[in-house]
């Protein structure tokens, strides 16, 4: 039967997926969901359930999803879900309505995409970036320099960009005389 096909394609994909019915009532979660929670169909739905997105981003992820589904919209958004083991990892979340032969929505399909390592790799580019445009605007102040004072002042400005640039105190692994 379609259902359980659809049901072993949805528990075999690499994402956490999801329906709803037309008005936004979870009908159904996929097991890697099950699994990434941790949680049962039943403590999702209850009233005063677990909210598995992170609580600093709820309301504003929340709105956005009530605004898609008001208007019939597709849903994209990014943001952190709790693991079963406590931590949280960012994902890319999509929905999409289903729509019948009459253009009315009969139910929703989403999907949450773990994108925690391409976060981090984007990072670290960003602050391999900043670095290098750092270093590369201090050699040309060096090059420049004329005094003894000028090249002095030019290290200690750098020392504190770097430190900014790696998120480092300025005091770490540097000695004083």
């Amino acid at each position: 039967p379609l259902r359980a096909r659809f049901r072993g394609l949805a528990d075999n994909i690499g994402q956490l997926a999801w329906m709803m019915d037309p008005d936004g009532h979870i009908t159904c979660y996929n097991q890697s969901w099950f699994d990434y929670t941790g949680l049962t169909f039943e403590e999702m739905r209850a009233p005063n359930g677990r909210n598995v997105v992170e609580p600093a981003q709820r309301e504003r992820v929340m709105t956005k999803f009530q605004l898609a589904i008001k208007g019939g919209e597709n849903w994209e958004d990014t943001f952190p879900l709790l693991g079963r083991d406590g931590a949280y990892r960012w994902f890319l979340s999509r929905a999409f309505p289903i729509r019948g032969e009459d253009g009315r929505i009969v139910r929703w399909f989403g999907t949450n995409t773990d994108i925690t390592e391409q976060r981090l790799d984007e990072e670290q580019l960003r602050a391999h970036a900043q670095r290098a445009e750092v270093l590369s605007q201090v050699a040309t102040e060096l090059f420049l320099a004329d005094t003894p004072r000028s090249v002095l002042e030019t290290i200690l400005r750098a020392r504190a960009q770097l430190a900014e640039a790696i998120d480092c105190p300025l005091h770490v692994g540097i000695t004083e005389a």
